[in-house]
């Protein structure tokens, strides 16, 4: 059998154990479809719907470092097969807002805020290496600005929260129901 016909033959069934794994998910079957998802990742064939619903399944699980790990490795994926496609460059953005997300969610501002510069210099060094237009880079921007956002408000709320409950601590103030 040639590599080509070896590839296909790989991402038919990656394409088919995605199905299997969405159609599990879909009726609440997490288990099922993280190990049609875990059999996907290992026949390593570049498909960014077989992580993102990896990542989905971890996240559902509040398996936070697995998500990161299969983030990481996606990434890693992108880099090891030299894929200098524009489309990667879409797949490799998508895979840092994931991954900028999940800091979100874990609630480590710090390193989200570093995953936002990190995606920043990405998209600049894209733009500048000419996979992505002058538009696309724009509305990559645009999208990063507003994480950037979410994140000042996030950072906000916790801060005049924090605030709150010092002031109420120190004043001897209590809650009542």
């Amino acid at each position: 059998m040639s590599t080509m016909n070896a590839y296909d033959t790989k991402t038919q069934e990656v394409a088919e154990l995605y199905r299997r794994a969405n159609a599990a998910l879909k009726e609440e079957h997490l288990e099922q479809a993280q190990r049609f998802l875990d059999k996907a990742i290992e026949l390593k064939v570049l498909n960014l719907q077989v992580y993102l619903l990896k990542i989905e399944c971890d996240l559902r699980s509040k398996n936070f470092p697995e998500a990161l790990k299969i983030c990481k490795r996606a990434l890693e994926h992108y880099d090891e097969m030299k894929y200098a496609a524009k489309n990667a460059v879409c797949d490799k953005f998508e895979l840092f807002l994931v991954r900028y997300q999940i800091y979100v969610q874990m609630g480590e501002n710090e390193q989200a805020a570093n995953e936002l510069a990190d995606l920043e210099a990405f998209v600049k060094q894209a733009h500048e290496d000419k996979l992505i237009s002058t538009e696309k880079y724009k509305l990559y921007r645009s999208r990063i600005k507003q994480e950037s956002g979410v994140m000042s408000r996030r950072a906000s709320e916790v801060f005049v929260s924090q605030f709150c409950l010092i002031s109420m601590a120190t004043h001897n103030v209590s809650i009542e129901k």
